[in-house]
């Protein structure tokens, strides 16, 4: 990748510094990859960063491990909604596996109507801070407006589904 204002002999690393996750579609092929920085000083830029769109991989239309959830969410009925992909592993990592996230965009109809395959419930789990919240409630809206039952987890302050997994078990 070349940054937009330097010469074309200065290439760079889209990924540099940052943790690398695939990105699978529904039936587990790799369609994309995500890079989060490892650490906020490291940044240099957003917090992630993916893989451009293509064909294959639009980020309104992937749910970070469905691949994975899509059994226990269709013998739940129910889907766990988080932010970010870690905190999709960590909530599998504790046997929460029906956790999917959005792939760094915020929810789209599209996403709910993914979702209403194999679900009939929602619970929201994103970051109990202000934007957390104010994405949380706007999630809430897209998928009650495609007949989803939704719950928002009341997380306590400051933590996320990794945090607190992580802290509490």
């Amino acid at each position: 990748v070349r940054s937009e204002d330097a010469p074309a002999s200065e290439a760079y690393d889209r990924f540099r510094n940052r943790l690398i996750f695939p990105i699978w579609d529904a039936q587990g092929r790799v369609i994309g990859f995500s890079g989060r920085v490892l650490a906020e000083s490291d940044s240099g830029g957003a917090k992630y960063v993916n893989s451009p769109e293509t064909p294959l991989f639009t980020k309104s239309r992937v749910l970070y491990g469905l691949h994975k959830a899509r059994r226990p969410i269709v013998d739940t009925r129910q889907a766990i909604i988080c932010e970010g992909q870690l905190d999709v592993i960590r909530c599998h990592a504790a046997g929460l596996t029906t956790a999917v996230a959005a792939q760094g965009t915020a929810f789209t109809e599209h996403h709910a109507r993914i979702v209403k395959r194999y679900a009939d419930s929602v619970v929201i789990a994103f970051d109990s801070d202000p934007a957390g919240r104010s994405s949380a409630i706007k999630a809430a809206g897209i998928f009650l407006n495609s007949g989803l039952a939704v719950r928002i987890a009341d997380l306590p302050r400051e933590a996320d589904p990794d945090s607190l997994i992580r802290e509490h078990g």
